[in-house]
């Protein structure tokens, strides 16, 4: 879920929510959509309750 966007000098600054399972392989995807430019940063914001569809998944593995 996107939190905000800003702009700082000649870059795009956007804050989002996302699950960490989505970020896996994120990187490569945005370097290659921004011609190898573009760089981000996480950190952890908080725990939530995994939806049962990923906590079967979870369990099976």
């Amino acid at each position: 879920m996107v939190r905000g966007q800003t702009v700082r000098g000649n870059a795009a600054v956007i804050e989002a929510h996302v699950p960490l399972k989505e970020m896996f392989g994120y990187i490569g995807n945005l370097r290659a959509l921004s011609s190898g430019r573009a760089q981000y940063t996480m950190q952890f914001d908080h725990y939530a309750v995994a939806p049962a569809s990923g906590a079967a998944t979870l369990m099976k593995s």
